[in-house]
């Protein structure tokens, strides 16, 4: 999974060529061209995630959650990872675990999906049957809560 947050493009888990779950999460500062590699980091999540969704608040959080810890999808992640980047915010060093949400953990179930843009200060994630929103509610305060059950 990809995604646009600030001057920041992220690449979360996935497969690698040996259908090993990866736990990387790849950032590029895109508005920076030099050539010595200072521009990315490789941050961990707390494990690896097949197919995890990222959306960005306010164009200052970035959100990764959903996704699942097993190649077939049995397995679905709750936790919902965030990374300052405000600006002026320094990003973790490479090898840094990312942060997790304090707060409640997404519901269970087989999919979920993250929609957020510059202008929205929330990400929805559905698994089917319940929707969580995660909300900026303020810089510093992030907040799940589960609005429908279908």
């Amino acid at each position: 999974s990809a995604q646009v947050c600030g001057p920041y493009v992220a690449f979360a888990g996935g497969l690698d060529d040996k259908a090993h779950i990866l736990d990387d999460v790849s950032i590029f500062n895109v508005s920076d061209n030099s050539a010595d590699g200072a521009s990315q980091r490789v941050l961990k999540l707390t494990s690896g995630l097949v197919r995890p969704q990222i959306g960005c608040l306010s164009n200052q959080t970035l959100v990764i959650a959903g996704g699942s810890t097993d190649a077939g999808g049995a397995q679905p992640s709750t936790v919902v990872h965030v990374l300052d980047v405000r600006p002026g915010s320094a990003l973790p060093p490479s090898g840094s675990v990312l942060p997790v949400s304090s707060t409640t953990p997404l519901s269970p179930g087989k999919r979920s999906a993250a929609g957020a843009s510059d202008e929205v200060t929330g990400a929805m994630f559905f698994n089917g049957h319940v929707a969580d929103m995660f909300r900026d509610a303020s810089v510093h305060e992030k907040q799940v809560n589960t609005i429908a059950t279908v």
